[in-house]
């Protein structure tokens, strides 16, 4: 017949305990929210980087012709 060693049992009651408690399960949700929050962010941060990225474009296009057309204007 087979016996466990220290370690062995150790080990098999470490796990015992980690199913019994309430920190597998609370580890678990934490990490759903976790996922859930990193969602938002990341789809936010999508959306307004490109919000930011079109309003810059615009500002330079704006800046670019607002500088030709002055130099246009001063003969340079």
């Amino acid at each position: 017949m087979y016996t466990a060693h220290g370690s062995e049992i150790s080990l098999m009651n470490r796990i015992v305990r980690f199913l019994k408690s309430d920190d597998g399960p609370t580890s678990v949700e934490y990490a759903v929210l976790l996922a859930g929050i990193l969602v938002v962010v990341i789809g936010g941060i999508t959306l307004v980087g490109g919000e930011t990225a079109n309003f810059w474009s615009n500002n330079k296009s704006e800046l670019d012709t607002a500088f030709s057309s002055s130099d246009a204007d001063s003969g340079n």
